[in-house]
């Protein structure tokens, strides 16, 4: 079995790891939810305390990150890039000529930043163990490919707004708030999206956001490992 814990900005976006790492594994798996902080209720689990990508940060520290793999196979941080350009996460999008940064560049920036707190000795031992899911640029835009095969299918901008618009044409009332995202009904339409991603239709999907293209290939470097 293998045991992940996972720091993230929401239940929505934890429900999402979850699935896709049960889909990828080749093990069993096991989650432990550091951040947000997760209760059972009706077998389903809800969000206890605040969420977001500022508790992301606060909770990317050598301390905490000791703590979960003391007790944990693997560490995975999950953030959004929709904020990383206000002050306090402090991660330009854009060059001095208002230009778009390359994804590979932003996502670079952000793992450094998520790790600036973080002994370098204790990450280079344990980096193999950390894994990172950087949204480009919320974790929505990487079920586009499910709904889209033309140039949407890579879009990071309105991402909800594009899945709403297609989940309004299926049975059973599905819909994603733009907020309050985390509520019961809005669970149900992300366990509906998830069902739809297959395990081997995983890789393809997750090439068109950078974010969820390199989440899959540090997942599937754990697989690799467990064949051995």
């Amino acid at each position: 079995m293998a045991t992940y814990a996972i720091i993230s900005e929401g239940i929505s976006e934890n429900l999402s790891i979850h699935a896709i790492v049960e889909k990828m594994s080749l093990e069993d798996t096991y989650f432990a939810d550091i951040q947000p902080r997760t209760d059972m209720n009706h077998s389903h689990a809800v969000q206890e305390g605040p969420g977001g990508w500022t508790e992301v940060l606060s909770h990317c520290n050598t301390e905490v990150f000791k703590q979960a793999l003391q007790s944990n196979d693997y560490l995975i941080i999950q953030v959004d890039t929709d904020r990383c350009d206000e002050p306090l996460f402090g991660i330009k999008k854009t060059d001095e000529n208002n230009q778009a940064r390359p994804d590979e560049d932003v996502y670079n920036d952000i793992i450094d930043r998520m790790l600036q707190d973080v002994d370098k000795e204790f990450y280079e031992t344990n980096k193999h163990r950390i894994i990172f899911a950087i949204c480009f640029e919320e974790i929505e835009c990487w079920f586009l490919p499910l709904f889209y095969s033309d140039k949407r299918a890579c879009a990071t901008t309105g991402c909800i707004g594009k899945l709403n618009q297609e989940l309004s044409k299926e049975k059973g009332g599905y819909y994603i708030p733009e907020k309050g995202k985390n509520g019961a009904n809005a669970r149900c339409t992300y366990q509906f999206i998830l069902k739809k991603m297959k395990r081997k239709d995983i890789p393809q999907i997750a090439q068109y956001n950078l974010g969820f293209q390199r989440f899959v290939k540090q997942l599937n470097t754990i697989d690799k490992g467990a064949e051995e």
